[in-house]
């Protein structure tokens, strides 16, 4: 059974802020016709070493809560396909939002799907040809799953000799912080040296780390038969696009891009730049997107889609969920003339299952 209303945090947070017709929470994103979340990885608060503040995840539950939140104020969830379409012909009879998610992890396939099916709701996931294949996946989940599998961790980081225990369930969150802001600091090719030698005397290999976290081709391929879902494409966060020359830009996309087709079986159409690209991307790099071929593409500017977005295809803006609650609610006000739900029909709402 799935809820009608938001029942957890975002409900009691509606409740206190926006049931009772006199909100005070401030539209952010406010006239805006729609808006495009992108969401990193879905796990939950309990499972997960990574601290809020270090990258942004989203709790199955909150996620949830989120798609009842927007079942509840009747806005439409639509493709990216579907979203272009409303932009380029004008069609702002209903506000809308997208939801968007980076990288092919198996939390998609475990969470995402099941969830987004049951509700009929489209999403996109964004696939990186660099983590396609085993062993290679983003270095903060290869270092998820050392510090996971490992009761102490001895490195050398620029010069320092790093100790860390890691026996229980606190320890391992602190020795995850600690080790991912030192390797923050480092040289991307020097940070996957230091974490290919741990993996050298950790019980489980890099390989295992990979079947743990990342989707394999066949899946995605599985998961981009439904309707519902729609492929894209996404680069790797190491390097931005624009510090590197037109020519190897271009080579590199181009080469993702047939990858990403071939072992999935769907071309990407839409795009989203790695959180390292700049918010104002180069021009040179727009035009190149649009030569590639793609339809839109999703930058790191935050806020909602307006009418002039027509004309802004390949730099969209998006606005990143974590699992605070205000996030949502405030980019869900898209002005003032959303209408709020009123405190009287959240009392005879269905609670869920349990």
């Amino acid at each position: 059974m799935i809820r009608d209303l938001p029942r957890g945090p975002y409900g009691a947070f509606l409740h206190a802020h926006y049931f009772r017709d006199r909100s005070n929470v401030l539209p952010r994103f406010s006239m805006g016709q729609g808006v495009i979340f992108s969401i990193q990885r879905v796990k939950s608060q309990e499972a997960s070493l990574v601290p809020p503040s270090l990258l942004a995840e989203t709790d199955p539950l909150m996620l949830e809560e989120m798609a009842a939140l927007i079942a509840a104020i009747h806005l439409d969830v639509v493709s990216l396909a579907e979203m272009r379409r409303r932009l380029v012909q004008h069609d702002y009879k209903r506000r809308f939002v997208c939801f968007t998610f980076d990288g092919a992890y198996r939390s998609i396939l475990n969470s995402v799907a099941p969830l987004f099916r049951a509700r009929n709701m489209p999403f996109a996931v964004h696939v990186s040809a660099r983590h396609l294949r085993s062993p290679e996946l983003p270095w903060w989940l290869a270092l998820e799953s050392l510090v996971g599998g490992s009761n102490r961790i001895i490195t050398d980081i620029d010069g320092e000799r790093i100790d860390v225990r890691c026996r229980t369930a606190q320890e391992k969150r602190q020795a995850y912080a600690l080790l991912f802001r030192l390797l923050m600091l480092v040289a991307a090719e020097e940070r996957d040296r230091l974490i290919d030698r741990a993996f050298m005397t950790c019980k489980i290999t890099k390989a295992d780390a990979h079947a743990q976290h990342m989707l394999t081709p066949d899946e995605i391929r599985q998961l981009a038969q439904s309707s519902l879902v729609t492929i894209g494409l996404r680069t790797d966060d190491d390097t931005p696009l624009g510090e590197t020359s037109f020519d190897e830009a271009q080579a590199g996309l181009t080469d993702s891009l047939q990858k990403v087709t071939e072992a999935t079986g769907v071309k990407p159409q839409h795009f989203a730049y790695s959180v390292a690209e700049p918010e104002a991307v180069p021009t040179r790099i727009t035009e190149m997107i649009r030569e590639i071929g793609f339809d839109t593409a999703s930058g790191n500017v935050e806020g909602a889609l307006w009418p002039e977005h027509e004309n802004e295809m390949l730099t969209l803006p998006r606005i990143a969920l974590d699992n605070d609650p205000t996030t949502l609610v405030r980019a869900l006000l898209l002005g003032a003339d959303a209408t709020p739900i009123s405190a009287s029909d959240t009392e005879t709402a269905p609670r869920r299952a349990s």
